[in-house]
Parts: C-alpha cells; structure tokens; sequence
C-alpha cells in the first residue's frame, strides 16, 4: 500500500504530497495510536496546551486539534479512539478511517503508540505490526512509544531506562519502533514542565523526520485524501469562503464520501485489517 521514494520521480510526489496546504517545515502531525485508558486522551490535551479546546475523556470519534509551538510552527494532533473500540460497527470504522486519514493528509510526521507500563498487553506487543497492515510496511520508520504516567513509574523507583532493560517485552517492542520513546507525567501541574514535555517530544519528532529525508509519512491513500482537501478548499475559496477552511475541508471531501461505498484507495483493505485486529482482540478478552 505505501511506496517509499525510490527514485527521483517518486522523491518529487512526496515532496509535492507533503506541501500541499500543509506547510512542511511548519507543520508537526501527530498521529496518536492506542487502546483505550492508556492515559491517551491525557497525553493529547498536555501536547496542545495552552489551548482552550480539549479532547474528551472518552471520545469515540477521531478529533484533531492544533496549537502553535514557541518556534511558531504548528502542532497538529489527532487522537483515534475509534479505530481500537471493540463496539464499533463497520460502518462506523469506515467513517472514522476516512476521518483519521483526512485530518492527517498528506500524512503524519509520526505514528504515536501511547503505551501505560503497567498495563502493557499482548495486543499492544502487536502494535507495530497493526500499524504496518493498516497504513503500509514504510510506516513503521515513522513510529514513536509514549510511555504514559511517568510519575507513577518514578514513585515505583522504575525509570525507562531500567524498564527497557530488565523487560524483554518492553525492549522487543521499542525497538521495533527505531528504539524511539517518550515518557509523560499525565499528571504534571506546573506549565513550564508541561511545555518541556511537549517541546523535547517534538525535538525528538524532528529528529526521526529528518533521519526519513525531511518528510511525513505518505501513501496513495494519504494523497488522495489530500487532494480531496485540495478540491473542496478551491471550491470553497471560489464561492468567497475564508482560506482558512481547511478544517471544514477535511470533515467533509470526495475521499470521506466515497468512504461510505467502500470505493477510496486503500480504505477497504484499511477497513479489512481493522475488523481482523478487532477480532483478535476480543479472543484474548
């Protein structure tokens, strides 16, 4: 499903991909994956502040919210409750597939895995590889563990280093996603340290793009999302609408309506892939 660039060529569509509307060097998209109650919702809402608009608790649709960073560049997050509930129907899947890849066109900068130590399960073991079926092989370069409740780890004397070490589980795990990792205190009060949190995750985002030649993760699903938005934004801004209509474009465009047919590129075998992960896991309940 997902082509890396390979030559010239290919290396020019992504570039081409990855400027549309979504300034390169001043975006940072972040895509946010996870089981419920990992603290996931938390970490999101600490990496937006000091916005006023926060995610849910327990949201079951995809949002996406933005915040400007202190080098002015803006940070995108979206959070994917959907994708993992166990309840969902399939029709509802399709829609928040279409949701979660329009909010990311032309495609994320990383792959979050939002991970809680101390309820580390088999299914998340899989992690990984669920992300390499349902958004191609080449997205794995792209992903990053968010170790939650650091505060909690501290208090028990246990550190990630110390975690990663005498785990072989949590080892194997990182170093599927490039030995990359993170580590929140979903309960941190002071803003300052707040901040630190995000801006060192953010340094460390920086680093795995440039490390994948300076770009976000794209695939053909991705850049049809994208030029979906592309159109829906020109129609707009035709009829007078403000330029800033991305938001509005992304909720609602020729990719997130040929959804409900099954017919974008890439969606059905998304949605295959999905259903399957779901299955497994409500084996292992």
């Amino acid at each position: 499903m997902s082509k890396r660039k390979a030559d010239s060529g290919s290396q020019m569509d992504m570039g081409q991909a990855a400027r549309l509307n979504n300034p390169d060097e001043n975006y940072v998209t972040v895509l946010l994956i996870g089981k419920t109650g990992t603290g996931k919702s938390s970490a999101a809402n600490i990496c937006i502040e000091p916005s006023r608009s926060q995610f849910g608790e327990t949201p079951l649709m995809c949002e996406k919210k933005i915040r400007l960073l202190r080098d002015c560049r803006t940070l995108a997050v979206i959070d994917t409750p959907g994708l993992f509930h166990t309840t969902i129907s399939a029709e509802e899947m399709k829609r928040e597939m279409a949701r979660c890849v329009s909010m990311c066109a032309p495609g994320p900068h990383v792959f979050l895995i939002v991970i809680e130590p101390k309820r580390f399960s088999r299914e998340e073991q899989d992690m990984v590889e669920i992300i390499k079926k349902l958004f191609g092989d080449e997205a794995a370069r792209y992903t990053m563990v968010l170790f939650t409740h650091g505060d909690e780890m501290e208090a028990d004397g246990v550190s990630a280093e110390k975690l990663l070490y005498f785990n072989p589980s949590f080892n194997k795990f990182v170093s599927k996603c490039q030995g990359v990792y993170h580590v929140f205190n979903n309960n941190e009060c002071n803003s300052e340290n707040k901040k630190k949190q995000v801006n060192e995750l953010v340094e460390k985002i920086d680093r795995m793009v440039q490390r994948n030649g300076g770009l976000c993760y794209t695939n053909d699903m991705f850049r049809e999302a994208q030029r979906a938005i592309d159109q829906e934004m020109f129609q707009m801004n035709g009829q007078g609408e403000s330029i800033g209509s991305r938001d509005t474009a992304e909720r609602n465009n020729s990719f997130v309506r040929a959804v409900e047919q099954t017919q974008a590129v890439g969606v059905a075998d998304v949605v295959k892939g999905v259903r399957a992960v779901r299955e497994a896991w409500c084996t292992t309940q």
